[in-house]
């Protein structure tokens, strides 16, 4: 049976995701050309490698997966006050349900 190019997507972003989790026989995926229109990323457990955080990636639709990713991610960072601080005692909580958190070190 010959491989649809959904397939195809689907066992690059399956190696992928290996290769970033160290697994034995995952790669690095390369779709610096790749035309992913219609392309249906929602059935894999990608992760979101980049977030735009200019004015125009604003008001999308997201998910508690999506949101406890990035609150682990601002848990990451190093900011120097009070006023993070208090910041970070609030998201806490809700950046340790990430499913990264453990390798964000917040575990």
């Amino acid at each position: 049976m010959k491989k649809t190019t959904q397939d195809k997507l689907n066992e690059i972003m399956r190696k992928h995701e290996m290769w970033i989790n160290a697994e034995e026989g995952g790669e690095r995926a390369d779709l610096q050309w790749a035309n992913l229109r219609g392309a249906d990323l929602r059935g894999t457990n990608w992760d979101f490698s980049c977030f735009p955080l200019w004015c125009g990636g604003a008001h999308f639709k997201a998910d508690l997966r999506l949101v406890y990713q990035l609150l682990a991610h601002i848990c990451t960072l190093e900011v120097e006050g009070e006023e993070f601080a208090e910041i970070m005692e609030k998201i806490l909580p809700y950046a340790k349900k990430s499913h990264r958190a453990k390798d964000l070190w917040l575990l």
